[in-house]
């Protein structure tokens, strides 16, 4: 018995004797119920790139079952000791070739659906699958995955949240590619035009707020300026960094002072003022740091 000496290997062994389909087929939720809560207790998986992917190879699920397994694994592990590490679980099992990526799009739309990802699961995942681009040093390289491709499973996820929910977790996964990057997203060659204005017009929607509303309400640049006008392939500098820096403290700080009314009120004008005052300072900022760029 080595549930109490070493759980995982315990576990899988359970696998290989009884799965989580029942006679007919279908998913015994009961038993992978079972499987995922002590999968999830702190300290049974210490490797996820590897051991995660052992337990789904052991699961032997048929592709067209992925995405209601994957249900499984987000909703018990979001409500596990270890919902910090979801993301990374589901990121992991799609760079290891075990789930499709469709898979955990669909997962995420239905867990969520109508709903908010108050734990960040759904930014972390798209940030750890962004594509990696020619001159970046970091993202996912994989033969066929694309910007555009990585856009389309973003905006489904996002349609299937709570606008303002989908509005805080698109904010969310650009701030953390800018911070990656150590550049704003316009300097980044996968960031041309076209793609900057999907994104400012995903914010806009998803945040109620016309087009000039919205550099008060996020501290990002995006808006593309031709080679040789400015900004466009030149990296921050130290000065621009750490004014970058003094926002993002700014924005945080609002943020946590209006969360919770833009939760509650997310389509009324009302709010949409009261966020542009609260931003007041925000705004200024970043009219300063324009012209610095210009």
């Amino acid at each position: 018995d080595f549930s109490e000496t070493d759980p995982l290997y315990a576990l899988l062994g359970e696998l290989g004797g009884k799965g989580i389909f029942a006679d007919d087929g279908e998913i015994d939720e009961d038993t992978l119920q079972g499987y995922l809560r002590r999968l999830t207790q702190p300290g049974v998986i210490s490797n996820i790139k590897k051991e995660w992917v052992e337990v789904w190879a052991a699961m032997n699920i048929p592709i067209p079952k992925q995405d209601q397994v994957l249900q499984q694994i987000v909703s018990v592990g979001m409500e596990s000791e270890v919902a910090d590490t979801m993301a990374e679980v589901l990121a992991e099992l799609v760079k290891g070739h075990r789930v499709k990526i469709n898979a955990v799009g669909e997962a995420l739309s239905t867990i969520f659906e109508c709903g908010d990802d108050e734990q960040g699961c759904i930014a972390r995942f798209l940030h750890l699958v962004f594509p990696k681009s020619p001159t970046s040093e970091w993202g996912w390289s994989r033969v066929g995955w694309s910007w555009t491709q990585w856009w389309q499973l973003a905006e489904r996820i996002f349609k299937a949240l709570d606008p303002s929910s989908a509005f805080e977790c698109l904010r969310a996964v650009l701030m953390t590619i800018e911070s990656e990057s150590g550049a704003y997203l316009p300097h980044q060659q996968i960031w041309d035009e076209k793609r900057l204005e999907l994104v400012r017009a995903a914010l806009c929607q998803y945040g109620d707020l016309a087009e000039d509303e919205l550099p008060a309400a996020i501290t990002l640049v995006l808006q593309w300026r031709p080679s040789g006008m400015g900004y466009r392939n030149r990296a921050c500098s130290p000065s621009a960094r750490g004014a970058h820096e003094r926002l993002r403290r700014i924005e945080i700080a609002r943020s946590l002072a209006v969360a919770l009314p833009f939760q509650e009120a997310a389509a009324s004008r009302a709010h949409r003022l009261e966020l542009a005052a609260a931003s007041m300072c925000v705004a200024t900022l970043n009219a300063q740091r324009s012209i610095r760029l210009s």
